[in-house]
């Protein structure tokens, strides 16, 4: 810290103020000028204690450094603009025809026709005619033998009256409801404004069966009333021949390949009056779940005492 005379205290403030007005006309003091205020601090008299680091000159100095050499920091990120927002891309309306497909839990059991929807496709086709486009369904049904055209009955036994055995032959030969029919009804059902094309309708081929009101049990494609079963004493009563005979029927879908799935369709079979003939009426057809499937094969296996064709029945691999 240097000790300055007043007269060179006053000197150095004037000589600020020139400082200041050259700084503002970007000029530099003289060399007088600093001669003469080192000349004057030389002189005697009373001494005034100036901070070195508080003289205005330094701070003029520091000043013009500054403005010739400006910052060039970069500024913080928070500091800058927040970034445009993209918008997301618009999303396509769906047209009318997409708008009409309709969302179906598949399998779908169609109960007027005795027909179960095991597939279904739905696609918008553009008309020949005109850009517009039309929903178009192919459907994939599977039914059951008999429920179109009636089946036959075999008896055996020693009279009308003491039958010990009566079949009913379910083969793939026995119709199913026209597919015309089931367009219709499955028209209906599904709520759609046009005709459903069925592209596959194959009957289910039946593998094993259990009447549900006595202990007759088998494998194939023939339910059959037995005397130790207790179905043929039920056949005797024209009541229950009436009111028909309820059954349970299991199978796959009759393809050229097997398909690994296992149906069930509860069904009654409806003797005819003139009792060589009987209709199926399906209540109920769906598709089999793997607890389901355990449940009926060890049905299978304890009514049949056959555990390997029962196995064999019930694969699903």
């Amino acid at each position: 810290m240097r000790i300055l005379t007043p007269t060179v205290a006053l000197l150095a403030v004037s000589g600020c103020m020139s400082n200041t007005a050259r700084v503002q006309k970007n000029t530099a003091p003289s060399t007088e000028e600093v001669e003469s205020v080192n000349a004057n601090a030389s002189s005697s008299g009373p001494q005034v204690e100036i901070a070195e680091a508080a003289s205005p000159a330094n701070a003029v100095i520091h000043r013009v450094q500054d403005s010739a050499f400006p910052s060039t920091s970069v500024p913080s990120p928070s500091s800058q603009a927040p970034a445009a927002e993209i918008a997301p891309p618009p999303q396509a309306e769906k047209s009318e025809c997409d708008s009409s497909k309709k969302n179906v839990q598949l399998p779908y059991f169609l109960k007027e026709t005795s027909a179960l929807v095991v597939g279904l496709e739905q696609t918008c086709k553009e008309k020949k005619d005109s850009k517009d486009e039309i929903l178009m369904m192919k459907m994939s049904v599977i039914g059951v033998a008999c429920t179109g055209s009636p089946g036959f009955i075999t008896r055996r036994g020693h009279s009308n009256q003491n039958w010990e055995v009566v079949s009913f032959g379910m083969d793939l030969g026995c119709n199913m409801h026209p597919s015309d029919e089931i367009k219709v009804v499955g028209k209906k059902k599904l709520g759609f404004d046009v005709e459903p094309k069925i592209v596959s309708f194959v009957p289910m081929m039946i593998e094993y069966w259990e009447f549900e009101k006595n202990n007759d049990a088998g494998l194939g494609a023939t339910p059959t009333l037995t005397a130790n079963g207790g179905g043929a004493a039920q056949w005797k009563k024209n009541e229950v021949k009436n009111q028909g005979f309820p059954i349970k029927l299991y199978g796959h879908s009759s393809t050229l390949v097997k398909d690994q799935a296992v149906y069930e369709a509860r069904a009654i079979l409806m003797p005819k009056s003139n009792q060589r003939q009987f209709q199926v009426v399906v209540e109920e057809m769906k598709l089999l779940s793997a607890d389901d499937l355990k449940t009926a094969l060890d049905r299978c296996t304890t009514k049949t005492s056959s555990k390997s064709a029962c196995t064999e029945a019930f694969d699903s691999n």
